[in-house]
């Protein structure tokens, strides 16, 4: 980009573009820490076999979920005992995404063995017939996702972003059409 090597405004103005670029890829992405760390997340019921969780990828050893139909989100007393924990391989499943070879899941969905994750039927006031609907807060999840190293595609868009930004900011705009 033709910038010389020791210039002070130049390096701050870069360094106020990539933060921009990344903190608008990651807001595009609904996913602003893509790192590995261990999270716990409440999940609504969904009356399927299959939960997409927030955060991805994950390996299937180190999920642990809870189903309790009184939890509201870690919220109500008692929510989520030891007991209402499922077993990994005879409750839910972690299907491993093969074409990435690591053993991790990609998709970010467990699925359930055998029935579906809980939903509740409510009656409302004038209809003679039950209605599905999501039993709110009901499984707790906690896992281990993220990348190691970011996904080169990731990066190369904050690259690219960024120097898009540097190379029209002395300009204007880019231009949105010739006619």
């Amino acid at each position: 980009m033709d910038i010389p090597l020791a210039h002070a405004a130049e390096d701050a103005k870069l360094l106020f573009l990539l933060r921009m670029a990344s903190d608008w890829i990651a807001e595009l992405l609904d996913r602003p820490d893509l790192s590995v760390k261990t999270r716990t997340e409440y999940y609504d019921g969904t009356g399927t076999d299959k939960l997409l969780l927030a955060r991805w990828p994950f390996l299937p050893a180190g999920v642990a979920v809870y189903v309790d139909h009184g939890g509201y989100y870690g919220q109500a007393s008692g929510a989520f005992a030891s007991t209402t924990q499922l077993t990994l391989g005879t409750d839910f499943i972690v299907p491993i995404t093969p074409t990435w070879g690591d053993g991790q899941n990609h998709s970010g969905i467990i699925k359930r063995i055998g029935t579906t994750w809980p939903l509740r039927a409510s009656r409302p006031h004038g209809n003679l017939s039950f209605r599905p609907e999501p039993l709110p807060g009901c499984i707790k999840v906690t896992y281990t996702a993220g990348y190691n190293v970011i996904p080169h595609p990731v990066k190369e868009a904050v690259w690219n972003l960024t120097s898009m930004k540097a190379q029209t900011s002395t300009y204007g705009r880019l231009a949105q059409s010739e006619s």
